[in-house]
């Protein structure tokens, strides 16, 4: 059997748990199929938004009544817009026994389907790339700041005569 209606993936994008007041957002990947139950699929996500695709994530899941379901490529804010592959893949070398037991006649290579979506409009992919590299730099900013910080409660500390014994023990 492959998976039911050739191409049947359903990609969503859902907001995760927030952290800092920043959403994180998930990207699921799922859809129905008629292979038995524990079977395990591999899951591909790829960008395809530049002149080749870029592989953003990848996993397994199993199948269970019918269905599947893997979350991948948790980003911090909004993903960047463009279009993206989902590719689903059954291996029958990669199954238990008891699954291919279950399926006659027992298939012999490996199946895959795809479903391809987009995210956001044309022409805001661009600007996505701008507010990450503005995220990003302002993370390394901070991080230098942290670093700077560090630097100079050690300078105080050497200078004030810390334990050189409880230092030369935690190195």
């Amino acid at each position: 059997p492959l998976l039911a209606g050739g191409p049947s993936i359903e990609a969503t994008i859902e907001p995760g748990p927030a952290t800092d007041g920043a959403p994180w957002t998930v990207l699921t990947v799922g859809g129905k199929t008629d292979l038995p139950d524990r079977a395990i699929l591999s899951v591909f996500l790829y960008d395809e938004s530049g002149d080749r695709p870029v592989l953003v994530d990848q996993g397994r899941c199993e199948t269970q009544a019918g269905a599947f379901s893997i979350t991948l490529a948790r980003t911090n804010g909004p993903p960047l817009s463009g279009t993206y592959r989902a590719e689903v893949a059954f291996d029958p070398s990669r199954q238990r026994d008891a699954v291919l037991e279950g399926m006659k006649p027992p298939p012999t290579s490996e199946s895959r389907v795809s479903a391809t979506f987009t995210i956001g409009a044309p022409g805001d992919r661009e600007k996505d790339i701008a507010r990450e590299k503005e995220r990003l730099r302002s993370d390394l900013q901070a991080l230098s700041a942290l670093a700077d910080e560090l630097s100079k409660r050690l300078q105080e500390a050497r200078a004030s005569g810390f334990d050189k014994s409880a230092y030369a023990t935690w190195q």
